[in-house]
């Protein structure tokens, strides 16, 4: 099973997108967390791994030039570890 979240950021100027794509990978390069994709000039989509849990991590640049924070977990196991 997966477990995700998403969460739009609302009310971002279109203009602003790059400059918060910058933030946001600074600042998940400062946690410690892996940058594994980024969009191409001017594309401010990102994908990263979380360190040391192995979450997905990403900003999503989305039609209507909206942007959303998104994460998915790892596996979970329902009963909290792997069956045997």
């Amino acid at each position: 099973m997966v477990v995700g979240r998403a969460y739009w950021l609302r009310d971002v100027p279109k203009s602003e997108n790059m400059s918060i794509s910058q933030q946001v990978r600074a600042h998940w390069e400062a946690a410690g967390h892996r940058i594994v994709a980024s969009g191409r000039a001017g594309n401010p989509d990102l994908s990263g791994e979380s360190r040391p849990d192995g979450f997905t991590l990403t900003l999503t640049w989305a039609e209507g030039d909206n942007l959303y924070l998104g994460a998915a977990s790892p596996c979970v196991w329902p009963d909290g570890r792997p069956s045997e």
